[in-house]
Formats: structure tokens, C-alpha cells, sequence
């Protein structure tokens, strides 16, 4: 179900941080270059560009604190109208980043 939203939103070939949530699997195979960090065991992993063979740290800190931000702000406002969403959305990473 999430895989169908993600390939008419995100362009092949484009780099996907997830959490372990079994709906990610399969981005691999789709044409995404997909790295999973697992909450379970730590917030952070080590993980080899197949492109650069450099070793990069990723996390999934910057996006969850963001996503916190917002349903806080939302929550404020009692919701949103999904026509709205986007700009409210924007919004708040506006507000959040300065």
C-alpha cells in the first residue's frame, strides 16, 4: 500500500533513510538507494555509497524531530484541511529552522 505512494512521489534512483518498518522493504529493488536504521538496537548506522565506497553515518534524528514539530503545531491548530496540509507543513519547517 505505502509502496505505490512512494513511486508516484519519489524519483527512481533517489536516497531513502527509513526506520525498520517492514513497508520500506523492497525500495532496494524498486530503484531507490535505500539505508534502514534500526531503532531497536541504535539511532545511527554506518553504512558503505556503493557509488563513492565512502562510509557515511545516517540517521533518521533530523526528519523525526521535524515530523515532531509539526503534529505539534497541527495539534495546536486542531488539524488541518488536506488542501492546506502542505502549506501548513511548510509553515512549521520555516518556523522550526530559523
Amino acid at each position: 500500500m505505502l509502496m505505490p505512494i512512494i513511486k508516484d512521489n519519489v524519483l527512481p534512483g533517489s536516497t531513502a533513510v527509513t526506520d525498520g518498518w517492514a513497508a520500506y522493504n523492497g525500495l532496494s529493488e524498486q530503484g531507490y538507494k535505500h539505508y534502514v536504521v534500526e531503532h531497536k538496537t541504535s539511532f545511527s548506522c554506518q553504512c558503505r555509497d556503493e557509488q563513492t565506497g565512502e562510509n557515511v553515518t545516517i540517521h533518521t534524528n533530523r526528519i523525526e524531530g521535524t515530523w515532531k514539530h509539526a503534529k505539534d503545531y497541527l495539534r495546536h491548530m486542531n488539524g488541518t484541511k488536506v488542501t492546506q496540509f502542505e502549506g501548513h507543513l511548510c509553515e512549521t519547517w520555516h518556523t522550526n529552522s530559523s
